[in-house]
């Protein structure tokens, strides 16, 4: 007659512990959708206009000018210069887009520049991205993909780390898909650290679009 009573606290316990468990990791998937969804959302990206020409840019020409020769150094595209003598890796710079951008709550002085152009882009509108920002000594590299290929889009995050705003980049996968990188501020410079799939067209049975399914992927 004593075991039965026994046995009661211990069912209880095993019971309550399954429950703070199934409710630990019920809060892990809404937190995960609700990242998915605060920072997958297209409407958020940014692609620098025509306007934003380095060539045409109003930015201090001091800048501009030590950025063109940065930038210039960093590209890599040697069969394309050689196909054509007329092209100059500054000349090709100058085609690119450039604007001021702000990733800290300080008064840093920070830019982003999108390549433009077939010697630096690839056939699905990928093209290279640079943050810089100035410093005493002068520009400092914060994030670069190198020099071709990479993305046709950015979002400068609400959420910092290490008192730099997070980026989104984004990578123009097919007609109705792409690829959204997230990088988050180092010690030295901005690093990869997650990347999603995300499928924009879906339709359902019908025919009717739906929302964009996001898919975590590993980053390579």
């Amino acid at each position: 007659m004593s075991a039965t009573p026994s046995c009661v606290p211990s069912l209880f316990s095993l019971g309550f512990h399954i429950a703070v468990v199934t409710l630990v990791l019920a809060s892990l998937v809404s937190v995960d959708i609700a990242w998915a969804g605060k920072l997958m959302l297209p409407h958020q990206m940014r692609d620098l206009s025509k306007r934003k020409q380095i060539l045409r840019s109003r930015l201090p020409k001091d800048d501009l000018n030590v950025i063109v020769r940065m930038v210039s150094q960093d590209i890599d595209r040697s069969d394309c210069l050689e196909s054509d003598k007329s092209l100059e890796r500054r000349r090709i710079v100058r085609d690119f887009r450039i604007d001021r951008i702000q990733l800290t709550p300080d008064d840093k002085i920070q830019y982003i520049i999108e390549g433009w152009g077939p010697c630096v882009c690839g056939t699905t509108g990928n093209c290279p991205v640079w943050v810089l920002e100035k410093r005493v000594e002068g520009f400092k590299v914060l994030l670069s993909n190198g020099g071709y290929g990479g993305f046709n889009g950015f979002s400068i995050e609400a959420t910092s780390t290490n008192g730099y705003n997070d980026i989104i980049l984004r990578s123009h996968d097919s007609a109705s898909s792409y690829d959204l990188y997230v990088y988050r501020f180092s010690k030295t410079g901005y690093k990869l650290f997650q990347c999603s799939f995300v499928d924009y067209w879906r339709s359902d049975m019908t025919g009717k679009r739906s929302a964009p399914e996001i898919t975590k992927q590993k980053c390579k």
